[in-house]
């Protein structure tokens, strides 16, 4: 290649010409005729550029596309593990490592797919998931792992606290008739008093206009493992129908139960949930 070759554009920016040449061991080599290489302001490669090795470069990438890849073949990956980097999953872009998808980040998702450790005393196998109908708690500080058992994650601005935390009932229930059933527990430790603000709402599937709602505020204490509650304060709002319709709250060993009572003639689905504050003694 000549420096009048056709298919080198003349730029002034171009300080050198870039061309072929054969070393002592007989392999084609790219150099330029006049200063060294890195004199160059600007390279054009008008077709595909192959760089076998090294590339050692401060340089700045615009308009850089890689292939999708995959799983056990990243598009981005490293010398000593080819097998572990990032690739395109579809929608979302994957993170692998050893051949293996780990993670999978998403226009609207982050799933962690393989077992994954999230603590030094917790290792979870499959994705991160919550209970039905509940949080992910969040705390800015302290342990990762709550009284309750729930993985803390620390996030910092983010006001959340293990001595005061909502739980929601998992599901509705249904009572029919005069039926008694529990419709969620609230966990304790032993050693703690607790201050409970519980909400009910429910409704009428035989008539399906009729609903109800109550409100207890009450306090409990785990003292040495055996739960005991006391005091409540109840307010109640029910259309006439639901009337005579109850809940109570009660202890169970160490959790704290909330059993809902329903009334003849009526089928009722009933969902609830509590504040609780509590204070180790």
């Amino acid at each position: 290649m000549s420096t009048n070759d056709p298919r080198i554009p003349t730029r002034g920016d171009v300080r050198s010409t870039i061309g072929f040449v054969q070393g002592a061991d007989g392999v084609a080599q790219i150099n330029s005729f006049k200063p060294h290489i890195l004199s160059c302001d600007t390279l054009y490669v008008r077709d595909t550029a192959y760089v076998y090795g090294n590339l050692n470069a401060n340089m700045n990438l615009t308009g850089v596309k890689f292939d999708n890849g995959s799983a056990n073949a990243p598009s981005i990956t490293f010398t000593l593990d080819p097998t572990t980097g990032i690739y395109n999953a579809g929608s979302s872009v994957g993170i692998t490592a050893s051949g293996v998808q780990q993670m999978a980040v998403g226009p609207s998702s982050v799933v962690i797919i393989s077992p994954t450790v999230l603590d030094s005393s917790l290792s979870v196998a499959g994705q991160i998931t919550t209970p039905s109908m509940q949080n992910l708690v969040i705390n800015p500080s302290g342990s990762s792992i709550d009284f309750m058992g729930h993985t803390l994650i620390n996030v910092g601005g983010i006001s959340q606290n293990a001595n005061r935390y909502d739980v929601i009932a998992p599901s509705s229930v249904t009572t029919i008739g005069t039926q008694s059933t529990t419709i969620f527990s609230i966990p304790t430790t032993t050693g703690a008093a607790y201050t409970l603000v519980i909400d009910l709402s429910f409704v009428s599937e035989t008539d399906n206009t009729s609903t109800g709602a109550i409100t207890i505020t009450i306090k409990a204490k785990n003292i040495g493992g055996v739960v005991s509650t006391a005091n409540p304060q109840i307010y109640t709002s029910v259309d006439t129908p639901l009337i005579g319709s109850t809940a109570i709250v009660q202890g169970n060993g160490t959790n704290i139960n909330i059993v809902a009572t329903g009334i003849v003639g009526q089928t009722i689905n009933w969902f609830g949930a509590a504040t609780v504050t509590r204070q180790v003694f």
